[in-house]
């Protein structure tokens, strides 16, 4: 079984000593919660480090390590890909958001072990928190993994966005469907990238499509 320094070279991903301390240490912290409760379906290690830490790391690329950014976590559910992410990227502040009290209490829980401070916790739903002035345009980025369709991602993650905001979306495959289905919103942004990757042992193949504002 292949442990995660071993995933991401083959991912051809750069992964510091320190980096890979953190993941390790979430995984483990991310069993103990799934025993509590079902954040994910159950899996190997191996599996684990693949499908959720790989692939949230896929997204690193798109957010400049030089800036201090506040980017925003939609639907976070376990803390993916947030926390991956404020891992990679210190210098930025990760607001983590979930309609689920469990989920956002665990996920509390594993951002104070890990020691994070560039990453809090929300809970809520997001339609009520995109009213809120503490969160209405506050974002330099929305990200979202899981968390619906384009054409309900798009319209929940715009209020939360910057002028010159960004939304970065995690999806399978099979996009161009979600893709052609139009919004009334669809106006005030633009696709600025899609890549295509497939992950280890054939582990399925995903999609990181990148939306900016007009």
């Amino acid at each position: 079984m292949k442990n995660i320094r071993e995933i991401f070279e083959l991912a051809s991903l750069p992964l510091s000593q320190g980096e890979e301390i953190l993941l390790n240490y979430f995984a483990s912290f991310i069993k103990e919660w799934n025993a509590k409760m079902n954040l994910f379906a159950s899996c190997t290690d191996e599996t684990f480090f693949i499908k959720h830490i790989l692939d949230s790391a896929y997204g690193i690329d798109c957010i400049d390590k030089k800036k201090s950014l506040h980017i925003l976590d939609i639907g976070t559910g376990g803390g993916l890909p947030g926390i991956v992410l404020a891992i990679f990227r210190p210098l930025s502040h990760f607001t983590l958001m979930d309609s689920t009290k469990k989920k956002v209490d665990a996920v509390h829980d594993m951002v104070e072990r890990l020691h994070l401070p560039n990453v809090s916790c929300v809970w809520g739903r997001s339609e009520t928190l995109a009213l809120d002035p503490k969160f209405h345009g506050m974002y330099d980025m929305v990200v979202a993994r899981a968390f619906a369709p384009l054409n309900r991602l798009i319209p929940a993650a715009l209020p939360f966005i910057k002028p010159t905001g960004r939304i970065m979306a995690y999806k399978g495959p099979n996009v161009a469907e979600e893709l052609s289905e139009r919004t009334d919103l669809s106006r005030n942004y633009r696709v600025e990238s899609i890549k295509h990757f497939e992950l280890p042992f054939s582990s399925g193949k995903r999609t990181l499509i990148l939306f900016s504002m007009l």
